[in-house]
């Protein structure tokens, strides 16, 4: 691994580990109940760094999506940073983050209904573990509340719904992800402002009557700067790293939020006894996503070594042509 490998790698967790605290630590600490509001400056940011890389021709636009398409994709995405944020208003750092990780089993159960992908056994193995990691964290978690449950529970199927969708709109229009992310970076800003205006402008949560201090604007100014990071970052990763080393570093992002998370907004009510049964149900959550990781990415290995095997794509040429041959033979021929 080179120095500028490492850079973004290092790069990655930094910023990625920053946001998350420095958003928990502006709605926790300085009373900031505003995360649409946040969310829809973070979307102009990217779009302005996106629009930037444009401009320099170091990413190409995307001009083939559609319209629906391009809303759809926006839609899906600004739904799950909202619920996201949302989480992460009404929950526990910890478990915001295995929330996330609910995702996974969100996934194969949609590919196993909805797309009737079988699921491997090695895959339903390793979800056991995370099963059961989230179920020790969640029983000991202080911070558990009824709302935050809901919220948590909406925003698992719209983060997933979003990566779903996002591959599928990438396929479809042979794109890859900055050219889409700016694509849909600016209509999520404008439907995050949007919701903001509409969730955020009375009550409690009233960004007109929140005392604006200098330290505040300048906190968020900086999560601003922080996701710009992430997506810069992640562009690098994706260009510069294998896909082991991608996972790799999302788990240690995972691993470094969970215990920043317990470290700095733990609860007084919070016994050790409960302290160390969640740090035990996230190792063994951490055992399930990394076991699953390593499934996935042998069986993504097996599909391509089957796909760039020329032996195995010429018989089954063979074999549609013979059957072509012998569909064809079934009507006489036709002399007129």
């Amino acid at each position: 691994m080179n120095f500028v490998t490492l850079g973004w790698v290092l790069g990655s967790i930094a910023f990625s580990t920053s946001i998350i605290m420095l958003n928990k630590h502006l709605m926790n600490g300085f009373g900031f109940d505003c995360p649409i509001f946040l969310t829809s400056f973070h979307f102009f940011m990217t779009w302005l760094f996106l629009e930037i890389l444009c401009r320099f021709r170091f990413i190409e636009r995307a001009t083939t999506i559609s319209t629906y398409d391009r809303w759809l994709v926006s839609g899906l995405g600004i739904a799950a940073v909202i619920f996201q944020n949302l989480n992460l208003l009404f929950n526990s750092v910890g478990f915001y983050q295995l929330s996330k990780l609910c995702c996974i089993p969100f996934m194969v159960l949609y590919k196993f209904f909805v797309e009737h992908q079988a699921i491997p056994g090695k895959i339903l193995f390793s979800l056991v573990f995370l099963l059961i990691g989230i179920a020790m964290f969640t029983v000991n978690d202080v911070t558990f509340n009824a709302l935050g449950t809901i919220i948590a529970l909406v925003a698992i199927p719209t983060v997933s719904l979003t990566q779903i969708y996002t591959k599928t709109i990438q396929d479809k229009y042979a794109i890859n992800g900055p050219a889409l992310q700016h694509a849909t970076a600016f209509p999520q800003f404008f439907l995050a402002l949007i919701s903001g205006f509409s969730f955020e402008t009375y009550g409690k949560s009233n960004i007109f009557t929140y005392t604006f201090k200098p330290i505040i604007i300048l906190l968020i100014v900086i999560t601003g700067f922080f996701a710009v990071g992430c997506n810069a970052c992640a562009f690098g990763l994706i260009g510069k790293t294998s896909a082991i080393t991608f996972q790799v570093v999302g788990h240690v992002k995972t691993i470094l939020i969970f215990v920043f998370g317990l470290v700095m907004f733990r609860n007084p009510q919070e016994t050790v006894t409960m302290l160390i049964k969640k740090v035990i149900g996230l190792s063994i959550s951490m055992v399930g996503v990394v076991l699953y990781t390593i499934y996935e990415l042998q069986l993504k290995s097996i599909e391509k070594k089957e796909d760039n095997n020329p032996i195995l794509n010429e018989k089954e040429e063979t074999l549609g042509s013979d059957e072509e041959e012998e569909e064809f033979k079934q009507f006489p021929e036709n002399d007129e």
